[in-house]
């Protein structure tokens, strides 16, 4: 698919009121967002990296492949660092034969972060990993969204699951919905019911936990 194919694809959804997109559904993962809080707590982030590889004809040209694939994690670069892009110096390089199958991106943003882009489409295997570096924190996310390697301030690394953090995620919501609902009730009741409506209370958010 090349550009002109896009815009006939963008065209064609506009004239028969129909949603065309690309969804870049990886920037939403739990270990995404997990590694940019960790970064944001200390501060901006200073490097991000995505790579994006798969198996291919060595000898074929893959110039398809920019937007049918490592646009992903050129996106995915980009969101993690959350600033504009200033300069880009990329490179779409060719084997023996002449056939342009391997590119890589070097970007610098507008809070002076770099990003980098990689994709090869004649390696041995499908590979999509990136990570996102900051002041004092290393975040690798090496199978997304399955898992994040978190190093800080020279410590041993810990890896945290991906179901680990959407468990935790889905916990403070219940919480903040069952505290809000426990406020109400303590508007209503008065005395000692306050008691029993606080209990009550946190007996319902044990029953939400558990059954969800």
């Amino acid at each position: 698919m090349n550009s002109k194919e896009t815009q006939q694809m963008l065209d064609s959804a506009i004239a028969n009121n129909v949603s065309c997109m690309v969804t870049y559904q990886r920037r939403y993962t739990a270990v995404t967002q997990e590694a940019m809080r960790l970064v944001k707590e200390r501060g901006q982030a200073t490097l991000a990296m995505g790579e994006f590889h798969k198996p291919g004809n060595p000898d074929g040209d893959e110039m398809a492949s920019l937007w049918n694939d490592v646009c992903h994690v050129a996106d995915l670069v980009r969101y993690m660092i959350g600033s504009e892009v200033m300069e880009v110096t990329a490179y779409q390089d060719a084997q023996e034969n002449g056939a342009k199958n391997v590119f890589n991106g070097l970007i610098r943003f507008a809070n002076h972060a770099i990003g980098i882009v990689s994709g090869n489409r004649c390696s041995g295997g499908r590979v999509l990993r990136s990570e996102l570096h900051g002041r004092g924190v290393g975040c690798y996310m090496m199978h997304i969204p399955r898992q994040i390697e978190i190093c800080e301030n020279g410590k041993a690394p810990r890896i945290v699951m991906g179901w680990e953090l959407l468990a935790l995620t889905k916990m403070m919501r219940l919480l903040t919905k069952a505290s809000l609902l426990c406020t109400n009730i303590l508007w209503i009741v008065s005395g000692r019911d306050k008691l029993h409506a606080v209990t009550l209370g946190m007996l319902f958010i044990l029953h939400i936990w558990l059954i969800s």
